[in-house]
């Protein structure tokens, strides 16, 4: 993933730093500001994969689009699940209020410890 993102200029701004992708074991968390980047980089992606002889388990890979109205749209040739949530290493992550399912979800937990 590291060569997909070489050179890129995409991604999101966070503290003043751009960040394009977040990654933890085997898992790539894919970020852009909007639908054109998006595009961009997942044909970048599949590019780049298949020159290394990989493929991406789209079973497995989803879209969560987070504080933009309507659905995103991607020009390419990509067939993902658009989701409403998901949980990222341990965190749930929402496309709507995504603090406050966070808290509940860690409350909850937090009373099964407690019992």
């Amino acid at each position: 993933m590291r060569c997909t993102s070489d050179g890129w200029g995409g991604g999101i701004t966070i503290g003043g730093r751009k960040i394009c992708n977040l990654r933890y074991a085997g898992d790539t968390t894919l970020l852009a500001a909007t639908g054109a980047e998006m595009t961009t980089y997942l044909d970048k992606m599949k590019r780049i994969s298949t020159e290394l002889g990989i493929s991406i388990n789209r079973s497995k890979t989803k879209i969560l689009v987070i504080d933009r109205p309507g659905k995103l749209e991607l020009t390419g040739n990509f067939d993902l699940e658009v989701v409403d949530n998901f949980v990222y290493p341990g965190a749930s992550i929402s496309s709507n209020r995504p603090c406050e399912s966070e808290i509940r979800r860690r409350r909850r937990n937090f009373r099964i410890w407690r019992d």
